[in-house]
């Protein structure tokens, strides 16, 4: 992340992180750490004063951060690894790297900033709620499952 930051050229940039952490962020913008976050009202109220949630990580699954992003309308610029690609509809709720590499990742945030108006926060916001509505997420583990027993039944000796 801090390599990418080296090569933006946008300016007027406040990078902003979340969590513990003894490293010191050295770069040519202006850096704030808040520590540790506990609340989730302020969490969400950090996700929303947010133009953009950024997630440089090389490996991840469906990161819990993506989602919390996206249901607070703020859109994601990650790159397009483990479940992130199924995540981030690039465009529509946030930006994917082309490549994984510090120079993409400086692009993409250059791009945002580029064309940040075409993102509705409010519309990011409402499609997460509906994706990852508890509801839904009952629907698609009852799939799952479904799909797990008709291959188990298929393939159970016949009596």
């Amino acid at each position: 992340m801090v390599e990418a930051l080296n090569y933006v050229k946008t300016e007027d940039i406040l990078c902003v992180s979340i969590g513990k952490s003894d490293k010191v962020i050295s770069t040519q913008f202006s850096y704030v750490q808040l520590g540790v976050i506990h609340s989730p009202i302020e969490i969400a109220l950090s996700y929303q004063a947010a133009d953009v949630f950024i997630l440089p990580s090389l490996a991840e699954n469906q990161p819990n951060t993506i989602t919390e992003s996206l249901l607070c309308g703020t859109p994601v610029i990650a790159f397009p690894v483990g479940g992130i690609s199924e995540m981030i509809e690039d465009g529509i709720n946030g930006l994917l790297c082309n490549a994984i590499n510090a120079k993409e990742l400086s692009k993409t945030i250059e791009q945002f900033f580029d064309r940040k108006e075409s993102f509705n926060q409010f519309s990011i916001g409402q499609q997460a709620s509906k994706k990852y509505s508890l509801v839904n997420q009952v629907l698609k583990y009852q799939q799952v499952y479904r799909k797990i027993m008709y291959s188990i039944n298929d393939k159970l000796p016949m009596k």
